[in-house]
């Protein structure tokens, strides 16, 4: 005869709040890493990082029981992830999540890390160490095993001990010592803040809230308000930096073309479709400004573009 089956014992109900529900579905509708965190896209690493600490404590899983929780945590951990490191952020800036994602499978590929929390953490290993101290690389070896810690309250975290969680090792894996410099450069990173700021942006910020144009092209960009002093006397560095600022413009605003003719060529799709003539039309006769920008730039008349334009565009790339 079969053995009887056990009993099963339910879960426990869920238990949140309305505005716990709330909170994940933001996250949910975000749209970029930015808007995860809540930053503006000049934010500094001090910003970023308080964002971080507010977010993760708010919607770590033992925190936050609404569902979704769960994938709301690990997108503000990804966010984490490629917006404290400055070459993942840039290559996310140019190319958006793909091309960071490229860039941590390169670092991978190339047996580094990128920054102190590289893509080989998970979101929960990087909670431990933002917010206990818990050293990398005692995250990638077990040695004796974990005890349970409680530096967090409320949290459930670990901190692993054994003999190679001490430093020796035993030949197997990374020694500390060839860990050490990374560790430094995390808890110097912590410290210092991060306070460094480019001198320019795409799109208005509260550190870069003034206008100005490149001299060759007439391209937009905002900078800091002591840029005329830290610029002064320095042509050839304020021809290398609108270089880069050009650069930057037209690769975003080749990708907002680029989905301007996606979107025309799909609604078009739809109205031939269906045979509406005045369907036809109307799509034939949507404005693409990201576009007009960029024939206007190609052709050398931006800035007459953007004075002269009949109506209110965005000059700026999202």
């Amino acid at each position: 005869t079969p053995p009887p089956r056990r009993a099963s014992i339910p879960s426990p109900p869920r238990e949140f709040t309305p505005e716990q529900a709330a909170a994940v579905r933001r996250i949910k509708q975000c749209r970029g890493y930015y808007e995860i965190l809540s930053v503006e896209k000049g934010a500094n690493d001090a910003q970023i990082k308080k964002a971080y600490r507010k977010l993760a404590l708010t919607f770590h899983p033992d925190k936050n029981q609404a569902p979704g929780a769960d994938e709301a945590f690990k997108s503000i951990s990804k966010a984490f992830q490629v917006l404290s490191d400055k070459s993942l952020r840039q290559q996310y800036d140019l190319y958006g999540e793909e091309g960071a994602q490229r860039a941590q499978q390169q670092g991978a590929r190339g047996g580094g890390m990128q920054g102190a929390y590289g893509q080989a953490f998970t979101p929960e290993e990087i909670f431990q160490m933002f917010f206990n101290g818990v050293r990398p690389e005692d995250l990638r070896r077990g040695g004796g095993g974990a005890r349970r810690t409680h530096q967090q309250p409320g949290f459930r975290t670990f901190q692993f001990g054994g003999q190679q969680a001490q430093g020796h090792s035993n030949g197997s894996g990374i020694s500390f010592m060839h860990i050490l410099p990374f560790v430094l450069m995390f808890l110097l990173s912590m410290l210092s803040g991060g306070s460094d700021i480019k001198p320019f942006d795409l799109r208005q910020t509260s550190d870069h809230p003034l206008p100005r144009r490149t001299t060759t092209r007439e391209v937009p960009y905002f900078v800091r308000r002591n840029f005329n002093q830290e610029f002064q006397g320095k042509p050839r560095d304020l021809s290398r930096m609108e270089e880069t600022v050009e650069k930057e413009w037209l690769i975003k605003t080749q990708n907002h073309c680029n989905s301007e003719n996606y979107n025309m060529k799909r609604n078009l799709d739809a109205a031939k479709y269906y045979n509406d003539a005045k369907r036809i039309e109307r799509v034939m006769n949507t404005r693409k400004p990201y576009c007009e920008q960029l024939k206007a730039f190609k052709d050398g008349n931006l800035g007459e573009y953007l004075n002269g334009a009949k109506e209110k565009v965005r000059s700026v790339p999202r």
